[in-house]
């Protein structure tokens, strides 16, 4: 490894390979290299010990994988991010100030009306800046695995609170073999998104939502939660979208709600599959865990 280090390189993670080549351990970890030419990269590095039949060491391999486009995509991200949250959010709220005084105080009709767009627009991405925030604190939590939860007491609690939120809402949960236990606390944050998208975009005359939850068919060790709508249906442009979890400047997502279910199962070892038939049906799978982890 020596010649491969430089000035940028982390030697926390040097040590912690060479810690790991001593103690003949299995280690990985990504860290600044340079070419023999000098250029610098970022190297996903992984080394096993290779023993043999009496158990003694007799060789080590190696991997070594050029991330340096995915470091760089993570890099800029988070920058980006930084600037929405803060520099964004700040110009935002200093537009919002002036709109709200100018509604207030305009006397020509026409400006008040120009204000009051403005102002609209202003509030808008502010909505989507606490939106963005509420992700981005959910995924840490998923990514925790914090909080074992009985998968059918969340969702009977939620269909409840949905009944009370949208009166006239015919909202089932039926648990099939529970109870089923999850890891992922932050599922009460994730599940409400597909309540939300099923009543709320729902415009028969009488809104029904049926959930079940029971065994995945023909895989051990998952449990999977089907939510069942009579609504109008999803987009199929958009399914194909949320399906792939890739956006193109043709076909998008038209909210974030969806992109937060798809981005926090895949951090649970979970997916999500919709279909349209005569409605929506979401389909969740999960691991489950055991009750003492509860």
């Amino acid at each position: 490894m020596r010649l491969l280090q430089g000035p940028a390189t982390d030697e926390t993670a040097v040590r912690t390979l060479r810690e790991a080549i001593a103690d003949e351990e299995r280690v990985a970890t990504t860290l600044v290299n340079y070419r023999a030419d000098g250029t610098r990269f970022w190297n996903r590095v992984a080394i096993a010990p290779v023993h043999d039949e009496t158990g003694e060491l007799v060789n080590f391999i190696g991997f070594q994988t050029d991330v340096t486009d995915e470091k760089v995509r993570e890099q800029r991200l988070s920058v980006l991010n930084r600037v929405m949250r803060h520099n964004l959010s700040n110009d935002i709220n200093v537009v919002a100030g002036y709109a709200d005084m100018l509604v207030e105080t305009a006397e020509d009709p026409a400006v008040a009306a120009s204000a009051g767009e403005i102002q609209g627009s202003a509030e808008e991405l502010q909505r989507l800046g606490r939106s963005v925030r509420h992700i981005e604190r959910t995924l840490e939590w998923c990514r925790s695995f914090d909080d074992t939860i009985d998968l059918g007491e969340v969702l009977a609690d939620l269909a409840e609170r949905t009944r009370k939120t949208y009166a006239g809402v015919d909202v089932t949960v039926e648990v099939e073999d529970g109870p089923w236990y999850v890891n992922g606390g932050c599922l009460v944050d994730v599940l409400p998104e597909l309540f939300e998208n099923a009543v709320r975009h729902n415009d028969a005359v009488d809104p029904v939502v049926t959930v079940t939850v029971g065994p995945a068919p023909k895989t051990p060790g998952r449990v999977q939660v089907r939510i069942v709508d009579n609504g109008p249906g999803i987009d199929e442009d958009l399914v194909d979208v949320y399906r792939e979890g890739e956006e193109t400047p043709l076909h998008h997502g038209d909210g974030l709600g969806l992109w937060l279910v798809h981005w926090a199962l895949t951090l649970l070892g979970g997916d999500v599959e919709i279909t349209n038939g005569d409605g929506t049906t979401v389909t969740v799978t999960l691991p489950t865990t055991t009750e003492e982890d509860a």
